[in-house]
């Protein structure tokens, strides 16, 4: 749901489904001009795998690669992560990015 939220906010998406390794989105990474990785996080995972899963992506990515996170398995607060409680917050995030005026408060 959340590539949907960024295609009609004007990002151009690259869906790679549920479960690519992290290796292959690192690899990805340096082959396509990405300027951010979504990822959804199921509450059925185990919150420390997750975490740790995330913190490993951020080591494996350049830094100008920015990581959102989002689902109700993001009740964690990683370093170099942007995490979202719903498609509404993402939503709002980026309207303000692209300079989209939001009602006040709502960020």
């Amino acid at each position: 749901m959340a590539s949907l939220v960024c295609a009609v906010r004007g990002w151009r998406v690259l869906y790679l489904g549920a479960d690519t390794p992290i290796e292959q989105i690192a690899a990805l990474s340096r082959e396509a001009p990405l300027s951010a990785v979504a990822l959804s996080v199921s509450p059925t995972v185990p919150q420390a795998y997750a975490f740790a899963l995330t913190l490993e992506l951020r080591r494996n990515l350049p830094e100008r690669i920015v990581i959102w996170a989002g689902g109700k398995g993001t009740s964690w607060a990683a370093p170099g992560v942007d995490s979202f409680a719903d498609l509404d917050t993402l939503d709002r995030y980026l309207a303000a990015i692209a300079g989209e005026p939001t009602p006040a408060g709502l960020l």
